[in-house]
């Protein structure tokens, strides 16, 4: 569980999947977890078959909808509307890992642990420096 607040992708990812293959409790949510956590190791990697892997979850996910009482739980919800958002924008949604984090309240147990805030807000940062460096030469292009 502690991988992905330490940044270690394929670690939480090989976590996740068994969730996905071993849980009956919300499939969706599990494999957006998966999902998005592919994405991670694509972006910290440069390798695409991660992408296209994670590609392939996120198309998954709707289809993985449990209802109760007609109803969707609101977090496979959040799931299904990010995963088809990945799948329609064909892009990378930003550290999409922290909106798991933020969704299931995570935050509460990094917040007392001075490593895990140190790792989360270096990924963080590293990704606002990648944007404003991509943001730059695309403004420099027009």
């Amino acid at each position: 569980m502690f991988s992905r607040f330490r940044c270690e992708w394929k670690e939480a990812a090989h976590y996740a999947d068994q969730l996905r293959k071993q849980s009956a409790w919300s499939p969706a949510i599990y494999t957006y977890l998966y999902a998005v956590l592919l994405c991670m190791i694509a972006e910290e990697t440069g390798d695409i078959s991660y992408t296209e892997k994670a590609m392939f979850y996120f198309n998954e996910v709707p289809k993985l909808r449990i209802r109760f009482a007609g109803k969707t739980v609101p977090m496979e919800k959040f799931a299904i509307i990010q995963s088809e958002k990945f799948i329609l924008g064909n892009k990378p949604i930003m550290l999409p890992i922290f909106d798991y984090v933020y969704i299931f309240n995570m935050f509460i147990i990094i917040a007392k642990n001075k490593k895990l805030i140190a790792k989360i807000t270096e990924c963080i940062e590293k990704k606002i420096k990648e944007y404003e460096h991509e943001k730059g030469t695309l403004d420099k292009d027009r």
